[in-house]
């Protein structure tokens, strides 16, 4: 019946395709063109055929097995971390730390070679403009040099990498101690008379650092701010603390003191005073401390704002939000107090130095400040002008702000989580 018909069927496809080499070709082309099928033409129910080996025989293909839906395929094992040994942390902390080093000593020593060829060279020396020109190259080597030795210490880095404003900040920050370095010679050299150097910059460059002010600024800049910017700078490079709050608060005190001297400087003793008539282009150099140090605390602020707030979500993940409010609610009444007694004397000071006859003010010019009208330039009323037109917003916001986490129970969310 009809299993007789589907093996003559079966015998005229063989026949077939062994008659001839163009139509076994032909089959074979038609067989890997068509998609199998398990039954129909050429084909049982269990999906066998039949097809035939290049010398003519007949050949029964294997049995193909029933498709099924492909597993997925095992992932591969993520690669096993590098077990460092335990003083591996503290040598790579060593050799960073001596190379930043070497980097400073770098740039002290640059800053001595400069001046000296300042000295030595009467075409600087005595052309103001040629000594705002070679300031300014100075200035732009020195920042570029700066950049690239930093980039080649934070690359040496294995547990991060670090962004670029964090390098941008650590430039500013080594390239600023050449430029302290320099302050520092002017100040013991033109100023002090202990070095044989210093003096023709302040003839040719910036005659105003002869001032009470400029001499305090100068020596502050070369000795304070050099520390500064070399722990601010150490600290980054060599990645011995987790915490960006470590430096970022040491970025905070450098960025605010250069703000807070700078302007009085140069719009007090540079602008004003005896000083303002003979003023010398090489005065254009401090522009970019006028600005820069700005850009570092903005970058700075973030970086504390986000460990404030990470370490507030820590604690109140831990249940211990309230317990922590409660032990700082003394902390924070003495701050707002200390918020608003600054608040005072900035008022006191500002109007003490631009003469005001009350009784407080006298008061405080005769046992506090004698000073404050003093100098032959304008450069403190500028400083205590400027304290009171920025200073006291700042006091007022941030007593604000130790008023309401005194007040309020909500704990601000991490941007880190968002939670």
């Amino acid at each position: 019946g009809r299993s007789r018909v589907v093996e003559r069927h079966r015998a005229h496809i063989v026949m077939s395709t062994t008659s001839s080499p163009r139509r076994r070709r032909a089959a074979a082309a038609t067989r890997s063109k068509s998609p199998a099928r398990g039954g129909g033409r050429g084909g049982g129910r269990d999906g066998a055929h039949v097809g035939s080996d290049d010398d003519g025989h007949i050949e029964p293909q294997r049995q193909r097995q029933q498709q099924q839906p492909a597993a997925p395929s095992p992932s591969p094992p993520p690669p096993q971390q590098q077990h460092r040994r335990p003083g591996a942390v503290v040598e790579d902390t060593i050799e960073l730390g001596v190379m930043t080093l070497r980097l400073f000593i770098f740039m002290v020593v640059l800053a001595a070679l400069v001046l000296g060829v300042v000295e030595t060279t009467p075409a600087i020396k005595d052309n103001p403009m040629a000594m705002l020109v070679v300031g300014g190259a100075v200035v732009a080597f020195g920042f570029v040099l700066s950049w690239q030795q930093v980039g080649a210490l934070l690359a040496m880095h294995k547990t991060s990498t670090p962004s670029t404003a964090v390098q941008f900040v650590a430039t500013m920050m080594v390239f600023s101690v050449f430029t302290a370095a320099i302050d520092l010679i002017i100040t013991a050299g033109g100023l002090l008379q202990l070095l044989p150097m210093g003096q023709a910059y302040l003839l040719s460059g910036e005659k105003y650092f002869d001032s009470v002010y400029g001499l305090v600024c100068l020596g502050y800049d070369g000795v304070v701010q050099l520390l500064l910017q070399a722990v601010a700078a150490f600290l980054i490079l060599t990645g011995a603390f987790v915490k960006t709050a470590d430096h970022a608060y040491v970025t905070l005190y450098w960025g605010g003191s250069v703000i807070a001297s700078m302007p009085p400087l140069l719009i007090g003793a540079a602008g004003s005073g005896v000083f303002s008539a003979d003023t010398h282009p090489a005065t254009a150099l401090n522009a970019p401390w006028l600005f820069v140090p700005a850009l570092c605390s903005l970058f700075a602020f973030q970086w504390a704002q986000r460990e404030y707030y990470y370490m507030q979500y820590v604690k109140a993940q831990k249940g211990d939000g309230a317990g922590a409010k409660r032990g700082s609610a003394i902390v924070d009444v003495a701050t707002m107090a200390i918020h608003v007694l600054s608040i005072m004397v900035h008022v006191i000071r500002a109007i003490t130095a631009l003469g005001s006859r009350a009784d407080v003010a006298s008061a405080w010019l005769a046992n506090v400040e004698p000073h404050l009208r003093s100098d032959s330039t304008a450069a403190i009323v500028v400083a205590a002008t400027q304290s009171l037109f920025w200073l006291v917003p700042l006091h007022l916001l941030a007593a604000a702000a130790h008023c309401y986490r005194l007040m309020s129970d909500d704990v601000p969310p991490s941007p880190l989580t968002g939670a």
